[in-house]
């Protein structure tokens, strides 16, 4: 897939469109070698557009055969397979200087009172609501960085959600302690121009504590910033 490392939502838009291809491929071939009856959400996904609409399955099923505007229509949508968090990722890893990059596995790493802990420790200390996972990690100047991303369109439900988390991650960085550790929330999006929220998101920030909110199109020059602040400490 390609990648531009200057542009978040241009990068966005080649990957979701490379996906989208790769998507009808994949559904192509699982019509055609029969693999399709084996995915249940597919299956599911016909089965209600053919209850909906009066069709036939098995006339359905010969036209994705060959029609791309009705595999467009079933294909996996992009949106769902965190092509967000993946584009924000290759991105990161591509910044000059960042090492030992990780995209890190759902509930791999969490973050209260600004500890990091794993998966064990968090069962064993039983901490449940409060713990904020953390979604990528890597190094940088000689400290360790770890992040929060979050890609949100619009305002309203879940999208405030997403806010409300990045909110609650730099609330939990703000009680760190330790001085070769950095957090980042990385706000991308519309929703967060709207109404200066990623300013608000920033101003919550304590930056003596090391932490801070970005674009992950701002990201390179504050990596930058903080390298010649901590040189010259």
């Amino acid at each position: 897939m390609p990648y531009d490392k200057n542009s978040f939502k241009e990068t966005l838009k080649q990957v979701y469109k490379s996906k989208c291809q790769e998507n009808r491929r994949i559904l192509k071939k699982q019509i055609e070698d029969g693999s399709f009856s084996k995915d249940k959400a597919l299956n599911k996904k016909i089965d209600n557009f053919c209850k909906k609409h009066n069709f036939d399955k098995n006339t359905v099923i010969k036209e994705l055969k060959t029609n791309e505007i009705i595999q467009a229509f079933f294909a996996k949508d992009p949106t769902r397979q965190n092509i967000y968090e993946k584009v924000a990722g290759k991105i990161i890893q591509n910044i000059n200087g960042v090492e030992n990059f990780k995209n890190l596995p759902n509930n791999s790493l969490y973050l209260i009172g600004g500890v990091v802990i794993n998966e064990k420790e968090k069962t064993q200390r039983g901490f449940r609501s409060k713990t904020k996972t953390i979604d990528f990690k890597w190094r940088y100047a000689g400290k360790i960085f770890y992040a929060s991303h979050k890609y949100t369109r619009q305002e309203g439900g879940n999208q405030d959600n997403q806010y409300d988390n990045l909110k609650a991650f730099i609330a939990e960085a703000n009680e760190s302690t330790k001085k070769d550790e950095y957090f980042i929330a990385i706000a991308d999006g519309a929703y967060y121009q709207k109404k200066r929220k990623i300013n608000a998101l920033k101003a919550e920030a304590n930056k003596s504590k090391g932490v801070y909110a970005c674009t992950t199109d701002e990201l390179e020059q504050l990596l930058l910033d903080i390298k010649k602040k901590s040189n010259n400490a």
